[in-house]
């Protein structure tokens, strides 16, 4: 097996867009025997991506991820520091529809404008796809006047993991909402420790259930949206929040002050009503989850609900020398 890395950099890199990179890498993986990697460096990338086309498996697919020090962020970063993905149209910014893709702790962001149906991350249609998933991923989807739009979205045929991701989602259209998932079994994806907020006329974690049994949700945290959680969710789902009384699950916290430390930073304030009140994910047999959105350990018996592991300020100790009497 043969790992070929790829960089994407505004300049000096092998590829100034993952759209390029994406055209490029297409073929049969599993033959050649390669997985195909872009490591995405800190900029703005104007071009959307629609991901599709190539032969892959389990051992053999593409990835993308973001290089050390240009990882998504919150508040989201518009600086430059962390690779961005943010076209300047109002268009499905990223579509996953290549089976095994992975997506890893990059940016994305949907801009306001045309009506229609949009997504920031994922797929709502196509031939089934096994086995994707996005972690660490920060998505925005904005206002888009009479559309819906999502931050989150994988419907129909396909299977997408979200862990430790974070969907803001500021449409207040009738349907918009955060995370969006209606996959058919076998092919469920699970929703981990993922975050929803925002203005969304809908749902932070919306289930609609056209095709098969429900989302799996479990220590997802909503705040802000019209609704935490609507539809249908699989009995495993548990230990989630939010700030109505929707929450799946009997070990869930429902009507929960604001966690967060900021209108626009989604890591969690000490004394969160979410602190402590999670559960450990790290031998999960879906998708085992031992760390948060920054890289942070996650509490091995209670961890925190959401994208974030709280983090406490960390107490200095001066010694001093000791005097004589």
């Amino acid at each position: 097996m043969a790992v070929i890395n790829s960089t994407i950099k505004s300049s000096g890199g092998d590829y100034t867009s993952l759209a390029a990179w994406e055209s490029d890498t297409q073929g049969d993986l599993v033959t050649a025997g390669n997985i195909e990697q872009a490591e995405c460096f800190g900029f703005q990338d104007t071009t959307a991506v629609a991901v599709a086309g190539s032969t892959t498996d389990a051992s053999n697919y593409r990835r993308i991820y973001a290089a050390a020090g240009a990882e998504a962020q919150s508040p989201y970063d518009t600086g430059g520091t962390a690779y961005n993905l943010d076209p300047s149209a109002s268009v499905n910014t990223l579509i996953m529809n290549e089976a095994f893709l992975r997506v890893e702790r990059i940016q994305a962001r949907l801009n306001s404008g045309a009506n229609g149906s949009r997504q920031t991350v994922g797929h709502s249609a196509g031939a089934a796809q096994l086995g994707m998933r996005c972690v660490g991923v920060h998505a925005v989807a904005e206002d888009g006047g009479n559309g819906t739009r999502f931050a989150f979205r994988a419907l129909n045929r396909i299977q997408i993991d979200f862990i430790n991701c974070i969907g803001e989602c500021n449409d207040v259209s009738a349907g918009s909402g955060c995370f969006t998932s209606d996959q058919r079994d076998p092919q469920l994806g699970v929703t981990y420790y993922c975050t929803a907020r925002g203005a969304a006329a809908d749902a932070g974690f919306d289930a609609p259930v056209t095709y098969d049994t429900g989302m799996t949700v479990k220590n997802c945290l909503s705040f802000g949206p019209a609704t935490g959680f609507t539809g249908t969710f699989v009995a495993a789902s548990d230990f989630n929040a939010a700030d109505d009384t929707t929450s799946p699950g009997g070990n869930s916290t429902d009507s929960i002050s604001d966690p967060f430390v900021s209108s626009t930073d989604s890591h969690l304030a000490s004394g969160s009503d979410v602190e402590g009140e999670g559960q450990d994910l790290s031998s999960d047999t879906d998708f085992a989850v031992s760390d948060d959105f920054d890289g942070v350990a996650r509490d091995g018996s209670t961890p925190d609900v959401g994208a974030f592991e709280f983090v406490g300020a960390v107490a200095v100790v001066v010694m001093q020398p000791l005097i004589p009497a």
